[in-house]
């Protein structure tokens, strides 16, 4: 599934595209570094957080275009997150929307 090869020290991997399963293992990476990345960086400034929701397509594994997520916590900044949903756009390259509960 995998091709390996050696830079300097490190050991670096790509998918074998020729794999017949290669084109999911692709998207599955896809979606998990996304989603990755918003968790990360939601919970690393919001320390009343109690839950991280990603609803809709996405969390049905659906390719989309946007994000949706939901927080739930106890007084929970709601100006960062207005600002974070902007930022996390840049981030992972599409729209995300937080709504705050």
């Amino acid at each position: 599934m995998l091709h390996s090869n050696f830079e300097g020290r490190r050991k670096l991997y790509r998918v074998n595209t020729l794999h017949p399963i290669a084109s999911d293992l692709t998207s599955i990476a896809r979606k998990i570094t996304v989603i990755d990345a918003i968790v990360n960086r939601v919970v690393e400034n919001l320390p009343g957080l109690k839950q991280f929701w990603i609803r809709g397509d996405l969390a049905q594994g659906i390719p989309v275009g946007g994000i949706n997520c939901i927080l739930i916590g106890e007084q929970l900044d709601v100006e960062y997150i207005a600002g974070l949903s902007g930022k996390m756009n840049k981030i992972v390259g599409k729209k995300v929307n937080i709504q705050a509960l």
